[in-house]
């Protein structure tokens, strides 16, 4: 991937769904590639996101809020000439809201004897894609340093 802007090579961001059994996934790929990489979690309930380092558990009703909210504003479209779209709508269109009647939450479930493997890849992506980044601009110089502030 090359950055338009600066001309130069970007790395692409490896996204690793470490829920259940994936922690030792997550752990195996530290150990062995030298590229940093984003882990996450996906949980229940409807607390916020948590972020630890390169770490996060998101709540699955969250993930999949924001990607109705990017198909709805068309941020999103699914190209159906890409060889798993079918089963990407497929999956979209098995998701279904469920309330807990104890708590009154609302999560995202996928109907019994059905997958959302796609569903969630897409999902997880837009959320990355959506995270406000921490941008750290170094000055280096006093010209842009008074650029910044509005000097001529």
């Amino acid at each position: 991937m090359i950055d338009e802007n600066k001309s130069m090579f970007v790395h692409p961001t490896l996204l690793v769904d470490v829920g259940g059994v994936g922690d030792a996934v997550g752990d195996n790929l530290a150990r062995d590639i030298t590229h940093p990489f984003v882990r996450y979690k996906l949980t229940g309930g409807t607390a916020q996101t948590f972020n630890r380092g390169q770490n996060y558990t998101v709540p699955r009703t969250e993930m999949f809020n924001q990607l109705y909210a990017a198909f709805a504003n068309n941020r999103i479209h699914i190209n159906p000439r890409l060889k798993h779209a079918e089963t990407l709508i497929k999956e979209l269109r098995n998701l279904t809201p469920q309330m807990s009647e104890e708590t009154g939450a609302v999560k995202v479930v996928h109907r019994t004897g059905e997958h959302d493997d796609l569903a969630i890849c897409l999902a997880s992506t837009n959320w990355l894609a959506n995270l406000p980044r921490n941008v750290v601009r170094a000055v280096n110089d006093e010209r842009t340093l008074r650029k910044l502030m509005g000097a001529r």
